[in-house]
């Protein structure tokens, strides 16, 4: 059984967890996440089952949109209600001022990872180090905002932060950060992954669902959508019967000869197929000794 279940993580739950039971629900021994979501999240998590595990690098730089409340006031360590408080102050923004300093993000811009992440600093993920009161210096990492705003919450002191971000973003992170724009304290206290990639919340199964259809007999595999979906935005080259063996075998395929993706520039990612559209490759187009060629990255046989 190959495929990609889009998931919706409940609160509370591990990402790890989260492919654990997915796991035993499909009988699979092979399973993964694109992209893992703290237990005080919830949201799309897409779910890798057999083969579509091999996409799972690809999903790291998809764009994520989510919808966060946060709190005024006060930090903690872990920048989320889960954490212990580490600083206090009186200064209350505005709706408005809050508006203007989240637009200010938008864009590109540098973010420094907080020490609860799984960020490794030499081979040890840095919530470990936090966890023992250990802090580490974090280089900064550049992301990207595409959309920012910021609504009244339900309490006076409490806002709705909604954004549209690269991969690799932390919206916790970036809350505190548009916060301290102002001069401001603040800390996450829900966070819902809306979409992830080409994944959205709307379509979404819980895994009381994935039970229920189980207990009914029902055939799962309907729910898994193909591994091709996870490479929708990219391009799409397809080869001849001689040429997709070719690549199925290792080689690559020279745009000269194959006469595909011509137009495309060295570098550029491509979802291919076979002469009946038959995804069955993720290649990326290089400058070869003897010309431009596509080489495939990972094959989906």
């Amino acid at each position: 059984m190959n495929g990609i279940l889009n998931l919706y993580k409940e609160e509370g739950m591990s990402s790890f967890l989260a492919v654990k039971l997915c796991r035993g629900i499909f009988q699979t021994k092979k399973a993964g996440h694109a992209g893992t979501l703290d237990p005080l999240a919830t949201g799309v998590l897409p779910i890798l089952i057999g083969n579509a595990c091999g996409a799972a690098s690809h999903f790291l730089a998809d764009t994520k949109a989510y919808r966060a409340t946060f709190v005024v006031g006060f930090s903690t360590d872990t920048e989320d209600v889960t954490g212990t408080r580490t600083a206090e102050n009186a200064v209350r923004p505005t709706l408005a001022e809050f508006q203007t300093a989240a637009k200010s993000f938008l864009g590109k811009t540098l973010q420094t990872p907080p020490m609860y992440s799984a960020i490794k600093k030499d081979g040890r993920p840095l919530y470990e180090l936090a966890r023992r009161g250990e802090e580490v210096e974090r280089a900064s990492r550049e992301i990207e905002v595409s959309n920012i705003s910021v609504e009244q919450g339900e309490a006076a002191d409490e806002f709705v932060l909604t954004a549209t971000v690269s991969g690799g973003t932390y919206i916790r992170t970036l809350i505190s950060d548009v916060a301290g724009r102002l001069g401001a304290l603040a800390t996450m206290k829900t966070l819902c992954r809306v979409r992830h990639g080409d994944f959205d919340l709307t379509d979404a199964v819980t895994l009381e669902q994935l039970r229920e259809k189980l207990a009914r007999g029902e055939d799962l595999s309907e729910l898994l959508l193909p591994v091709e979906r996870a490479f929708a935005p990219l391009c799409e080259i397809r080869l001849s019967a001689f040429y997709a063996r070719l690549m199925k075998h290792g080689a690559q395929i020279y745009v000269k000869r194959a006469r595909v993706g011509r137009e495309l520039p060295l570098g550029e990612k491509v979802r291919v197929t076979d002469e009946n559209g038959v995804f069955f490759a993720l290649a990326e187009k290089r400058e070869f000794e003897d010309g431009e060629a596509f080489k495939a990255l990972k094959l989906f046989l």
